[in-house]
């Protein structure tokens, strides 16, 4: 019985690549040594990097690790923009401002970003009672 399971287990392995929580992936190989790096970094510098663009209201972010050292980082972004604000624009900004911390930062060139846009902001019109 337990066959089955660890067989389905093994076959399953190599499909997802994000777990649950926090996954701890190899970013580079130097002289010294070998260079670690977590989702959470990326997930968080990601969503403070798109909080500071322009138009964006309300934003998650899930980091996918590296399967391998030729596959790209993946960084996905459910965004919830402002009214008046371009969804093009919006993501544009954000992607070109998280390709520009990882860079800086951690030194990651190769990138894929994912940028889906699930609502506009809600504005209340505020009424004045005579």
């Amino acid at each position: 019985m337990f066959d089955s399971i660890f067989k389905i287990k093994k076959i399953l392995k190599g499909t997802f690549s994000n777990a649950h929580g926090s996954v701890e992936f190899e970013l580079k190989k130097t002289d010294f040594g070998r260079l670690f790096c977590e989702t959470s970094l990326i997930e968080q510098l990601a969503e403070r990097s798109a909080k500071k663009v322009k138009g964006v209201h309300d934003v998650s972010v899930i980091a996918d690790k590296r399967l391998n050292d030729i596959a790209p980082l993946k960084v996905r972004y459910t965004v919830i923009i402002k009214q008046n604000f371009s969804a093009n624009e919006v993501s544009a900004e954000i992607s070109n401002s998280l390709k520009k911390i990882l860079e800086e930062m951690i030194g990651i060139v190769d990138v894929i970003i994912d940028i889906k846009v699930t609502g506009v902001e809600q504005s209340e019109l505020k009424r004045r009672v005579k």
